[in-house]
Formats: C-alpha cells, sequence, structure tokens
C-alpha cells in the first residue's frame, strides 16, 4: 500500500470512520489494495465482508476469515473452511484453501 492511502486508512479507522477506509479500499480504482482491505476487514473483525472477497474467488481472504471467525468463537466453522475449503456457508472453494 502507498505510505499515504495507509495512513489515511489508519486514520479514519481510529477515529471511527471505519466504513469510509473499506470504501476507500475497495473502490474498483484500488484492486492493487486487497491485502490491506484484507488486513483492515480482519482486525475489525468483520466476517460477512471477508466472506465476500472469498466468494468473490479472494482465495488468500480464506485466512483471515478463519482468523476472525476464530476470534468470534466460530472454530467449528473456522476450520471447515480451512481443512475442507468450504465458504462459511459450506460452498466449496474451487481448489481449497490458499497456501
Amino acid at each position: 500500500m502507498f505510505r499515504l492511502t495507509g495512513a489515511l486508512v489508519d486514520a479514519l479507522v481510529a477515529h471511527g470512520e471505519a466504513d469510509r477506509a473499506i470504501g476507500l479500499l475497495t473502490d474498483p480504482a484500488g484492486d492493487s489494495l486487497r491485502d490491506d482491505l484484507r488486513a483492515v476487514l480482519k482486525k475489525l473483525g468483520k466476517a460477512d465482508e471477508l466472506r465476500a472477497l472469498v466468494d468473490r474467488g479472494d482465495r488468500h481472504a480464506v485466512w483471515d476469515l478463519a482468523a476472525v471467525l476464530r476470534a468470534q468463537g466460530r472454530t467449528e466453522e473456522a476450520e471447515a473452511l480451512l481443512t475442507c475449503g468450504f465458504t462459511a456457508e459450506r460452498r466449496v472453494l474451487p481448489t481449497g484453501p490458499a497456501d
């Protein structure tokens, strides 16, 4: 992430503007910011948004989603996601979790 973008995202989150930070990172012109988006969503515990990334084919979001699910006490769901390659809705990922 560019340092300015990172600083802006951190400032928005710190000031209670998490939705604006997520919006900045999900801007269609910001595809290169996907790693940063996953990091913010993980930090904020946004399982539904991470699940949407998984459902759109972002295999790296699987790991962040599993971490959030565990932190929320949803261990069984996280394990199914990682060991069987399922999304949280029990849909099979095309090739299992990302390495």
